[in-house]
């Protein structure tokens, strides 16, 4: 099917010009209608691509793929991912990661966690320790690093990339790759931390611990407002650990 399409051009020499335009019989452009392969999406200015499946193909009435189904969710995600990862290795270069636990709950995460510790302890090495039960985003931050919710505890990250839990740590330390793989990381220099005994929190130091900041009365009311220094049990990073 064709239309004929009049239009002017002052640049041209002739004052009307006639020109061609194919098309389908469902009203699509011909160049619209080139096909793609079914598992890979072709992106442009260096874009990354999404992968779809044959199954969230959406067909039009000529047979031809019109595009997938959900394509927009899957590259938030896949970016959101890719940002996130990008962030914590380069905050993290040269760093070992431990993610663990101290509430006593379920004691198989306890004794996990307690081996991840001593193993870490005979190496020698220097290790930041973020305690999810002591503090809840750290929680929130191992479900976006891992991309799932409630993400299980011990879990080991080294120069921002996951190395794993306390088995895939196990099976390294008794291999001896783990000893190699660490091997160019800071040294733990000096005993144990004097103001918070190796917790790496101590009591708020504004509020000692009640999470309140100041008590304003407003028409016979009295208004707490929370304390913007510590986290939701009152504690704080200890100053000392952060500066080593």
């Amino acid at each position: 099917m064709f239309r004929f399409v009049k239009y002017s051009d002052k640049r041209d020499c002739a004052a009307n010009a006639v020109r061609l335009t194919s098309y389908h019989m469902n009203g699509e452009s011909a160049a619209s209608s080139q096909q793609y392969p079914p598992n890979q999406i072709l992106e442009n200015n260096n874009r990354p691509a999404i992968n779809a499946s044959s199954g969230s193909e959406i067909i039009g009435p000529t047979g031809t793929v019109r595009g997938f189904k959900n394509i927009i969710t899957q590259r938030k995600e896949f970016l959101r991912n890719s940002l996130v990862k990008e962030i914590f290795e380069e905050d993290e270069e040269g760093k070992i990661v431990v993610y663990t636990t101290s509430m006593g709950g379920i004691r198989s995460k306890v004794d996990e966690c307690a081996f991840i510790r001593k193993l870490f302890d005979n190496l020698g090495l220097k290790v930041d320790e973020r305690d999810i039960f002591m503090h809840k985003d750290y929680q929130c931050q191992l479900d976006k690093r891992l991309g799932v919710q409630n993400a299980a505890v011990p879990h080991v990250f080294v120069n921002g990339d996951s190395l794993g839990g306390a088995k895939e740590l196990e099976n390294l330390n008794e291999t001896g790759e783990l000893k190699i793989l660490l091997q160019n990381f800071e040294r733990r220099n000096g005993p144990v931390c004097q103001v918070c005994g190796g917790f790496r929190y101590i009591n708020c130091v504004h509020c000692h611990g009640s999470k309140c900041s100041r008590k304003t009365r407003i028409s016979r009311q009295i208004s707490v407002l929370r304390c913007t220094s510590c986290n939701e049990n009152g504690l704080q990073r200890c100053p000392e650990c952060d500066k080593n």
